[in-house]
């Protein structure tokens, strides 16, 4: 049986179209959106029927931050392909960057109303009803999906986000725990980690692990911040006794040559003495915060001064 030659071309088209479909999608992986936009627009030119080319085409506009373009792409691969679990699990996943969390969750339900079984919209409608505030049903969801698929670390990394959230801290602890195993190239388990350590009382063990993360990908702010915090509420040292004495005495020497009168030139030298022994205080404590978290992990306090002297960078960048 001989082949007609349009059927030959329109056979030739689509197995480009699918080149350029999985170059979108490997590209939208790397972080290389405009790329990946241009191949997936490439396969819609190719064979506009395509569901996967709309749908990739609609990951790279998410990449770039365009998530109203997004929506629209996701709207035609869906009118390809109207019974695409992943068209509406991607909708549902844009409408939420869009802030529409009901449309969203109706759009996951579509999704299994299609496939009741499929994980990873189990995972999507408990991210939807956790934005939606529907915090108990969201727990119910997402443990579901980790017990259909125990080896996914999404699914443990959300299910310890939102334990965190309800102050479930040993189920918190433990899904984090499974989610860096399951995932230790990642960044973001690291996170889930030092939240749900810091919820349960090890901020030595927090710090650890959210700097790690920031090691790992040096581009994300959570980390910083939550390290900055967990620094700041759990591991300044003490106030030095011997030192608050002295200051105590300088300053009550000040108050008794001021009330008796004395030669105007010693109250300037109590001053002078009080302050000098606050300036000495200070960098004595700095020494001994710096020497406690290096003990911690080598090059902490370095990385967290550094992190203090971007922040005010950082505020004025984003005004």
């Amino acid at each position: 049986m001989r082949v007609s030659e349009n059927e030959a071309v329109s056979a030739s088209e689509s197995t480009a179209a699918q080149v350029h479909i999985k170059r979108a999608e490997a590209l939208t992986n790397l972080g290389r959106g405009e790329q990946a936009l241009a191949q997936a627009h490439a396969a819609i030119a190719l064979d506009p029927s395509r569901y996967e080319a709309w749908l990739e085409g609609a990951r790279a506009l998410l990449e770039l931050g365009r998530p109203e373009e997004a929506l629209e792409f996701c709207d035609k691969g869906l009118a390809c392909r109207p019974q695409s679990v992943w068209a509406h699990r991607l909708r549902s996943f844009t409408l939420s960057r869009l802030g529409r969390h009901e449309d969203a969750l109706a759009a996951v339900q579509a999704a299994l109303a299609i496939d009741p079984a499929e994980t990873a919209s189990l995972r999507r409608q408990a991210r939807c009803l956790w934005s939606l505030n529907r915090r108990l049903e969201a727990l119910a969801r997402i443990r579901e999906a980790v017990a259909a698929e125990p080896e996914h670390p999404e699914g443990h990394g959300f299910l310890s986000d939102v334990c965190y959230g309800m102050k479930i801290a040993d189920e918190g602890l433990a899904s984090a725990r499974r989610a860096v195993a399951l995932a230790p190239s990642l960044a973001w388990p690291l996170n889930c980690l030092g939240d749900a350590l810091d919820q349960s009382g090890e901020p030595e063990a927090a710090a650890q692990a959210f700097l790690r993360s920031i090691r790992m990908d040096p581009t994300r702010d959570y980390p910083k911040k939550r390290l900055l915090a967990v620094v700041d509420t759990h591991l300044r040292p003490p106030p030095d006794p011997w030192v608050l004495a002295g200051v105590l005495v300088g300053l009550l020497g000040l108050v008794a040559c001021i009330v008796a009168q004395l030669a105007t030139d010693l109250p300037w030298t109590m001053v002078a003495l009080v302050v000098a022994t606050l300036v000495l205080a200070g960098r004595r404590r700095q020494r001994r915060h710096a020497a406690r978290l290096d003990a911690i992990e080598p090059g902490m306090a370095g990385l967290v001064t550094q992190l203090r002297a971007a922040q005010p960078r950082k505020r004025a960048g984003r005004r």
